[in-house]
This record gives structure tokens, sequence and C-alpha cells, in this order.
């Protein structure tokens, strides 16, 4: 009779089989069924215009330069013939069983089989992992390039393996290449060969490395910072619009109000008060890295910390502090102890008092926050100041809470011990997982300092493996020692681990099961949340569906006001943007008078719209937006507009105007 550890280490790899042939199957099954979402046409029209010209050049000038690598490969395939709305799915979908094999040898290296089995359950079946798969834009090329960064990274670092330096640089590239969050990895090339390197003492090789990627990063951030959507002879906007100015912000919105520090010098009592109180303190405080000044290294990461607590970013104060100690560049001995450790910290506790007084005995500082929780509550407000660089809270929490809550606190919970076993171990790295560890943080990092136009879990699909793995690895460490007695520990753990996600959000077996069906594309068969966190579709198909059969051949104007519509309909007179719309500014065109993706005329006023509409004898057609169809039905009451056609969900409609605007 088998042993319990024989037939659990069965039952945990028939689960990561069953899980890994249902997952790939559903990456691919009825692919080409759903509508493209707006990020989807994008890419797309991007697509034609590489198929037109040789470079993504809109018709009205200018270049989209986002995913350039992603663009290249779908246009190679389209140049064949082949559809460039399937083919850019299928390359996302290919590049998601790309990742397993990594996701595999990661969790391996890191966390032993049962973690590795466990996590390729996980990442096969996740209904997240699955969807963006099938989402035709960089985010799961990315992914695959980055896990297998990652594998390469361990190369380095732990193995020594020469070779792995040219990889890590190479998969850097092609990482920014494929999405601009990339440029972050040549940033973690240039810390490799400092881990577990106290004293910095680096190879010739090791040098030209690091210059390497110093040049790369300027070369290609300036490049990614560049504004080359509009054309120098060709400006976008209507004479007199001013792009920055008269746009209130939305709970979308990741626009900030200026840090409390900043705000400093309009006190001058507090700003010499604080020089005479803070200086000479930091000045004491610098014994600590001058008595580590053999080990350069972490000497200087100490005194960035003292700057940034100056500066009031203690986020920033606490990365650097967690990556130095995984690094293993200094030790908690180093912190703690000695009398000028006492002098360090000290100081920095004195910043953070100084700037607790300054900002409850100020009030001119305080902005109206850019997310509703800081809108809300004040206190939440005044704390978010200490922490708001890197932004973890804003960039990262708040959009994983609201969209799959249950699925955060898990990961919170388990990788937060993880990352408290890596810490409990200092100096230089013994295991895997302290590495992996290392580059999840150095990651988030890169995130929480970034600017992304909203507030999506999107921006963090990337490192989902990686937190999976630091998670499962945190289970199987908690067991370590017990589990050389009992060897069906470590894969019952594994089990009930993935019990514990079943009951996330992130497990969704029914929605996978009829993953082509109306109801999955269109995600009526999820919540509203998770929808957002799983890309959200709508039936735009069905739209120009209807004004195919409808609004061909009437007397009315053809207006579309939903982004991507005009692909699948390309009969439009018109595009309509009313120039208060934060999409204004990414469609104008030739001083605001052609959209630039569709390249039709573009609306973009009121009083415009209305002489389309009487031109044509008050007869018209109008696709828009749940939000723009009930506002468009106020602005244009005397013209009777009605709803004929609605898709379901209800996040389009169609309005008609005029009694021969369509055909009934």
């Amino acid at each position: 009779m088998p042993r319990p550890a024989t037939v659990l280490w069965i039952l945990l790899s028939v689960a990561a089989a069953l899980a890994l042939l249902a997952g790939i199957y559903a990456r691919f099954d009825g692919l080409a069924a759903a509508s493209m979402v707006a990020d989807e046409y994008y890419i797309a029209r991007s697509v034609q215009n590489i198929l037109r010209v040789g470079i993504p050049e809109y018709v009205c000038g200018g270049l989209y330069p986002r995913a350039i690598a992603f663009q290249y490969v779908v246009a190679g395939f389209a140049s064949g013939g082949l559809g460039i709305e399937n083919v850019g799915r299928w390359v996302a979908a290919i590049s998601g069983v790309i990742a397993l094999p990594a996701v595999w040898l990661l969790a391996r290296r890191a966390g032993g089989r049962g973690v590795a089995l466990a996590a390729l359950t996980i990442i096969g079946i996740s209904v997240w992992e699955v969807e963006v798969s099938r989402f035709g834009r960089m985010y799961a090329p990315f992914q695959a390039v980055f896990v297998w960064y990652a594998w390469f990274y361990l190369r380095y670092v732990l193995d020594g393996q020469a070779r792995a330096l040219w990889a890590l640089l190479a998969l850097a590239v092609m990482g920014t290449a494929t999405w601009e969050g990339g440029i972050f990895l040549l940033v973690a090339n240039g810390i490799a060969p400092f881990i577990g390197n106290a004293r910095g003492r680096l190879r010739p090789r090791e040098w030209i490395f690091i210059g390497a990627n110093v040049v790369l990063f300027l070369g290609l951030y300036r490049l990614l910072t560049a504004n080359l959507r509009v054309s120098m002879d060709q400006p976008a906007f209507p004479e007199g619009f001013d792009p920055e100015a008269g746009h209130e912000e939305t709970s979308e919105s990741v626009g900030k109000s200026a840090a409390l520090a900043w705000s400093v010098s309009d006190h001058p009592g507090w700003l010499i008060g604080g020089a005479i109180v803070l200086l000479p303190l930091l000045a004491l405080a610098l014994r600590l890295p001058w008595r580590m000044r053999e080990r350069w290294p972490g000497a200087a990461a100490l005194c960035l910390v003292l700057v940034f607590a100056l500066l009031q970013q203690f986020a920033l104060v606490a990365s650097v502090l967690v990556l130095v100690l995984l690094m293993g560049l200094i030790g908690f001995r180093d912190l703690w102890g000695s009398r000028d450790a006492y002098w360090y910290w000290g100081a920095v506790a004195v910043c953070a008092a100084f700037w607790t007084a300054f900002g409850l005995l100020t009030v001119d500082w305080a902005g109206k926050g850019h997310v509703d929780l800081l809108r809300d509550h004040a206190a939440l407000r005044f704390a978010y100041e200490f922490i708001r660089v890197p932004d973890l809270f804003s960039l990262v929490l708040v959009p994983w809470v609201r969209s799959v809550p249950h699925l955060t606190a898990v990961l919170a919970v388990l990788v937060g011990l993880a990352l408290l076993q890596s810490l409990a171990r200092t100096g230089t790295p013994r295991a895997a997982q302290d590495v992996v560890m290392l580059l999840l943080v150095a990651m988030l990092v890169g995130v929480g300092l970034s600017e992304p136009p909203r507030l999506e879990t999107r921006y963090i699909f990337f490192l989902y493996p990686l937190l999976i793995v630091m998670a499962l690895c945190a289970v199987t460490r908690l067991i370590e020692r017990p589990a050389e007695r009992q060897p069906a520990l470590v894969p019952l753990a594994m089990l009930i681990a993935l019990g514990v996600f079943a009951l996330t959000e992130d497990f969704q077996p029914r929605h996978l099961a009829q993953i082509d069906s109306q109801r999955a594309l269109l995600r009526l068969d999820v919540s509203p949340k998770l929808a957002t966190h799983i890309v959200p579709r709508t039936d735009v198909r069905g739209a120009a569906a209807w004004l195919a059969a409808h609004a061909v051949g009437t007397p009315a104007v053809l207006i579309n006001a939903f982004p991507g519509a005009d692909y699948y309909f390309p009969k439009f007179h018109f595009t309509y943007i009313n120039e208060d719309a934060p999409r204004f500014r990414a469609y104008a065109c030739r001083r605001g008078t052609y959209d630039r993706w569709g390249n039709l005329p573009l609306i973009y006023s009121l009083p415009q719209l209305e002489a389309q509409i009487e031109a044509r004898g008050g007869n018209a057609v109008v696709l828009a937006n749940h939000s723009g169809a009930d506002e468009l039905m106020t602005q244009l009451a005397r013209w009777h507009p009605r709803v004929a056609w609605t898709a379901p969900g209800g996040d389009i409609r169609i309005l008609v105007l005029g009694t021969q605007a369509a055909r009934s």
C-alpha cells in the first residue's frame, strides 16, 4: 500500500497537470470571439500604420512607440495575411505559455518540487493569468520576458554564471521594448554584481556590464519620456487650447498635489528651525556610514537613507534598508547596539518628528488627494505624505483591494511573512528565495516610482508569478524542520494552499469552462470589480452590426463617441470627443481637426456637433458609452433622441435623432 506522502505527491502532481491542460486550453479557446477593447484597438491601428509605412506613424503625424517590439512581432505575422486583431491575441496567449517553464524553474529552485507544482497549478488556472494572456497587449509578453529574466538572475547571483550577465542585458532591452516598465530591469541589472558583495569589489567585466546598463538606461529613458505622438509640424490642439488647464482630476487619475515637504519653503520659520535642529544631527548620524566606509555600497545606502528622511520620504527609507539587507550589504548588527547606530536612528526619528509637527501645525500643504480614500479621510491623507514615494499605497494596494480583496489579503500575509523570513537571514543570500524576494521588492519599488495613467492592477501583472512563488515558499519554510521527519507535510501543505487559493477571486472555474460564451466574453458572469481586474470587454461588434443594418444609406450623420468602434464600422462621418474629456488630449491631431487613431474628422465641442446634426436635417446616429449617451440625450433633447440599441451589460448605447435617422 502506498505511503501517505506518495499519495499526496500524486494528488498534487495530478492537480498541476489538470490545471495546466485546462489553463492552456482556456488561453486559446475562442480567442477571436470577443470584440477588441480600446487598448487592443490602439495596437491594431498602430500595426496597420507599420504595414502602411514601415513605422508606427499616425496618418496625421507623430509616432506610437509603446510596446514597439510587440507591435513589430504582430506586424510580421499580419504581413502574411493574418488578421491583426487575432494575431495580437495569439502572441499574448503563446507568451503566457512560454512563461510557464520559467515559473517551474524559479519555483523549484526557490522552494522545491512542492512549491513548483503548486505554483504551476495556480498560474495555470488563474483567471487573471488566462484573461490577460487572451488580451492583445504587451502585458503577457512582458511577463514572459520577466520570469525568464528572473531565472537568469538566479543563475548569475547564485551560480556565478558569467554568460548570464549578457542574457540579463539582452532580456532587459527586450523587456523595455516590450513594455516601458521594463526599464527597471536595467536598474536591477546594475545592482546584481553587488549582491553579497559588501566591499563592492567588482571584476572588469562587471564594471563594463554596469556601465552598459547605465548608458542604456539613460538613452532609453530619454526615448520613453519623449512625446513622440505629437508631430512638430502639425500641432495636436486647436489654437488657444491648454491641455494642462481646466481639467479636474478624477478618482481614477494618479495626478498628485505637491508633497508636504516641498511646502516648507513657504514657511521660513520652519525652514530655518529645521535646518538648525536637523543638519547637526544628520552630521552626527554620518558617523555610522563612516565607520562602515570599507563596505562602501552599504555605507552609501545608509547616507541615502538620511537624505530621504530629511526629505520626509520614509517609504524610501524603508525600501532602501530592505534592499540593502536583502543584498547582504549590511546586517542587523550594523544597525543596532552601538553609539553610532543610536545617533543614526535618533536623527531619523527627529526628522520624522519634525515633519509630523510641521504637517499637523500647518494646513496649507494639504491637497484633496488623488484617490477616494485620501479624499475621504484626512488622517490617512496625512499619513500618506510619509509613504508617497514609492507610492505602493495608491498604485498597488488601492487597486488590488478594490478588485480582489481576498486574494490581496492572502498574498499580503504570506509574502510579508516570506520577506521577514529572508530578512532574518542577513548577510550574503544563501537561498534562491532570498534573491527572488530581492528582485520582487526591487520591482515593486520601481512600480511605486512610476507614473501610470490610471490606477489598475495590470501594471504589476508581470510580478504575479513571483508573488505566488514567494507566498508558497513562506508556507514551506514554516514547516521546514517538521517536514524532515514527516515527508507528507510538504505536499499536504501545498494542497491546503491550493484550497486557500480556490477561495480567492482568482479561482473562477465556471468562467474558464465557458470562456468563449457571450456571458464570459462580456464579463456578465463575474462581479464588476473583478471584471476591471481581468480586462473588461463589451460588444463593439454587435454595435457595428446594428449600424451596418440600420444606419447605412440613411440621411443621418454617423458619429462615433466610443473608442475603437470605427475599427469594426469604418463608415462613421465623424468622431466626437468633447474638449473637456481627458481622452481628447490623446486623440486630437492636426489642431483638433482629426482623430489620430481612426483618422476621422474630429468634433470637439457641442456647438460643432449641433451644427453637423442641423446640416443633416436633425438626423443623426451616435454611438457612445453609457454615461456619454445619457449626457448627449440631455444636450440634444430638441432632436428627441432615443436609445435604439444597448449592448449586453448596458455599457454601449446607440442614439437615434430625427425621424429618418435609422431604418426600423
